[in-house]
């Protein structure tokens, strides 16, 4: 028997890589047979860069930017290792990760 997990994070409580490991380990708790293919997932808001990190392997920076009135300020953001990098030039919210293509 095959299980698909797709969770989103329940707020304030789990987020969706640890929500499905746990239903992973109950499920094979009751069919020890089965097969789990868990795929986290997130709406975009609080999460989402745990799960970019998860997916891409990538690792948290801060960068130095800029924001709409063009002060200096720092924002949480990932690099991965591929020349891909995160690029939070156009503003900072809380929760997103922008990516640009680097070619080097």
């Amino acid at each position: 028997m095959k299980f698909l997990l797709a969770p989103d994070k329940f707020k304030g409580s789990i987020d969706s890589i640890s929500l499905c490991k746990l239903i992973g380990q109950e499920i094979l708790t009751a069919y020890p047979d089965a097969e789990v293919l868990s795929f986290p997932l997130s709406d975009g808001g609080d999460g989402f860069e745990k799960l970019v990190q998860h997916y891409f392997n990538t690792e948290p920076i801060v960068a130095l930017t800029i924001d709409p009135l063009g002060r200096s300020i720092t924002s949480d953001a990932n690099y991965y290792l591929w020349n891909w990098v995160a690029d939070p030039r156009c503003y900072k919210k809380r929760g997103s990760t922008y990516f640009v293509r680097h070619w080097w």
